[in-house]
């Protein structure tokens, strides 16, 4: 009994550890994650008439692509499927030569 309690104190104690290490892994990447997003606050930029509308330019041409693109994936799955060609023939080489006797033998 006691071969039985040690494998269970080991497999508890493995499996504390693993997931003790998952948890800090997680805590680490949340605080870096932080941290990051701290220092890449962006500055609001002061733009010009010319870049704001440049600026504005550029937004509704990637809004424009943005829609092709949509209607393009809905064309595609509104047609339907075309049929794929079989890869493997639908019955084997046997199968068709016993097939091809049965016939044969019935037509006598």
């Amino acid at each position: 009994m006691s071969d039985m309690s040690d494998v269970l104190l080991i497999t508890v104690v493995g499996m504390g550890l693993v997931f003790s290490g998952i948890i800090l892994l997680w805590g680490l990447i949340a605080l870096l994650m932080g941290i990051d997003a701290r220092l890449q606050r962006p500055a609001d930029p002061v733009l010009s008439p010319e870049a704001a509308d440049e600026d504005t330019r550029s937004v509704r041409r990637a809004r424009a692509a943005a829609l092709a693109v949509a209607a393009a994936v809905a064309l595609d799955t509104l047609r339907p499927p075309t049929p794929r060609p079989h890869s493997l023939p639908l019955i084997s080489a046997w199968q068709a030569v016993l097939r091809t006797n049965q016939l044969k033998r019935g037509r006598r």
